[in-house]
C-alpha cells in the first residue's frame, strides 16, 4: 500500500468529495509480506475520513499478474457500481485529472448509454507504432455504461484468450477490439506524458491539460502544488498571463522573461516550444510527436533568449495562495539565484 499512500494527498487533491467512487486492488509489494484485510480495512477508512469514497480489494485471483490486476478493475467497477454510474475509468496511481469541471465537459459531450472507449493515444509515435491505437492507461481509459456492461459479459473469455505479455492497457484494448465494434474515441487533451527530457513545452503552452501522467520520481512535477491555485481562481492552471514586453507566467509552472525581445518581435505562442525530446520512427514521416502536440516551434536557448523561473513552492497563506518561482544562478559565476513570488487571493469578503 506504499504507492497509495503516496498517491492519496495528489488523488484528494481533485477527487475529495466529488461523489466519485474510487476502487483500489492491493497486491503483494516488491518488499514484505502482503498488506492484511485488517490492514486494508485501517487504510480505507483513513481515506476515507479524508473525503475519499475509496473501497480497497484484494486481487480477484491469487498469484495473478499485475496486468491481470489492471484489466480485473473493469469488472470490479461494474460489480460494484451505483445506479447513476456513467463512467469507468481505469487508471494509474500517478493519473493526476487537473480540473473535474473540464473532464466532466468532456464526458458531457457523449451519451453512455452508447458503447464509448475514451482515452488518448500516446505523445509519442513510437509507441503508438509498437503498440497500436489503444487508449493508454496513465492517461486514464474511459469506458461508457454501455461498454463497462458488455467488457463485464465477456470478461472470462477475455482474460482467457489474452496473451500473457499483454499489458494491462493492452488487455482492454484486445477485448474491446476482440468483442465489439467499438473503436477508440481520441481525446488529445488527456495526456500519457510518454514524451520525456524537459517538459516545459508542454506546461508552458498554455493548453489546460484533461490529465497529466508521469509525474512521480526524482525529476517529477509536483502537480498538487502546481495546481493549487485553482482554489483561488478557477481553472487557471497554467493558464498564460503576458506583463509588459518580455514576461510570461504559466500559472503553477514557470515566469518565462525574454530579454532579446522575442514577445515584441512576434514569437507565435499559439505554438508549444518543443522543449521536449521524442523517439522517431524509421520510414514515418511523423518526426515524432506531430500527431499529439502540433503545432511547435524550436526549442529557445535558456539563460539566452529565455530565462526561466520554475516553481519551487505553493502553499496556503493568510487565505492566499503564495507562490514562488526560482531562477537558479550559473554555478561557477558569481550570479545568485532570484525568488519571484506571487500571491493569489479571492476578491471580497474572505
Amino acid at each position: 500500500m506504499e504507492r497509495l499512500e503516496d498517491s492519496a494527498p495528489y488523488i484528494a487533491r481533485w477527487l475529495r468529495h466529488t461523489g466519485a467512487k474510487l476502487f483500489v486492488i492491493v497486491i503483494k509489494p516488491e518488499k514484505g509480506p502482503t498488506p492484511t484485510s485488517k490492514q486494508m480495512a485501517v487504510k480505507q477508512a483513513e481515506l476515507r475520513k479524508q473525503g475519499l469514497d475509496v473501497t480497497l480489494l484484494p486481487p480477484l485471483k491469487k498469484g495473478e499478474l499485475y496486468t491481470e490486476t489492471y484489466f480485473s478493475l473493469a469488472k470490479v467497477m461494474y460489480t460494484h457500481r451505483s445506479k447513476e454510474a456513467s463512467w469507468f475509468v481505469l487508471m494509474d496511481d500517478d493519473t493526476f485529472f487537473p480540473s473535474m469541471r473540464a473532464l466532466l465537459a468532456m464526458l458531457d459531450k457523449y451519451d453512455p448509454a452508447r458503447e464509448y472507449w475514451i482515452g488518448a493515444v500516446s505523445e509519442m509515435w513510437w509507441s503508438v507504432a509498437r503498440y497500436g491505437m489503444m487508449a493508454f492507461g496513465g492517461a486514464g481509459i474511459f469506458l461508457s455504461r454501455a461498454l463497462a456492461a458488455v467488457i463485464n459479459e465477456v470478461y472470462d473469455v477475455c482474460t482467457t484468450e489474452m496473451h500473457p505479455a499483454a499489458g494491462g492497457d493492452e488487455r482492454v484494448m484486445r477485448c474491446v477490439y476482440g468483442h465489439t465494434e467499438t473503436k477508440l474515441t481520441n481525446e488529445p487533451d488527456l495526456h500519457q506524458m510518454d514524451i520525456f527530457g524537459d517538459l516545459s513545452g508542454v506546461y508552458e503552452s498554455g493548453r489546460l491539460p484533461l490529465s497529466l501522467h508521469h509525474w512521480k520520481g526524482e525529476d517529477g512535477y509536483p502537480v498538487d502544488l502546481m495546481s493549487l491555485v485553482m482554489n483561488i481562481c478557477g481553472d487557471c492552471f497554467l493558464q498564460r498571463w503576458q506583463f509588459g514586453q518580455d514576461t510570461v507566467l504559466s500559472n503553477g509552472y514557470s515566469i518565462a522573461v525574454y530579454p532579446e525581445g522575442e514577445l515584441a518581435n512576434g514569437l507565435d505562442f499559439s505554438k508549444a516550444e518543443e522543449t521536449w525530446e521524442s523517439r522517431t520512427v524509421d520510414e514515418s514521416v511523423n518526426p515524432g510527436t506531430a500527431h499529439s502536440m502540433s503545432p511547435a516551434r524550436p526549442r529557445l536557448a535558456l539563460d539566452k533568449q529565455k530565462i526561466q523561473y520554475r516553481l519551487l513552492e505553493s502553499a496556503f497563506v493568510n487565505g492566499a495562495v503564495r507562490q514562488s518561482y526560482l531562477h537558479k544562478g550559473k554555478e561557477g559565476t558569481d550570479e545568485t539565484d532570484t525568488l519571484l513570488v506571487l500571491y493569489w487571493r479571492k476578491e471580497g469578503p474572505q
